[in-house]
């Protein structure tokens, strides 16, 4: 499938993470995941439509990775996790 969208999930390994992904690579938008709270054997991974992730220890490092790996246009004003 040929994506023209990208969008980034921030999830742990739930279903609700899982749903997510299936819903915006059914509707042809590429997800990219950080996977935080798990190993790499998770079945979220397993995901057809994944094609790059990442895995961090816990929330503070996911958010973490998100400054460190993307390059921002503005500035981040506040990051909130939401439970």
């Amino acid at each position: 499938m040929k994506y023209t969208n990208k969008v980034l999930i921030i999830g742990t390994p739930h279903h609700n993470t899982l749903s997510m992904i299936r819903c915006f690579g059914e509707r042809g938008v590429c997800p990219c995941l950080i996977l935080y709270g798990c190993s790499n054997n998770s079945y979220v991974l397993r995901s057809k439509y994944i094609q790059n992730y990442s895995l961090a220890k816990n929330a503070n490092d996911a958010i973490q990775l998100l400054i460190d790996s993307f390059n921002f246009e503005g500035e981040i004003k506040e990051a909130v996790e939401s439970e």
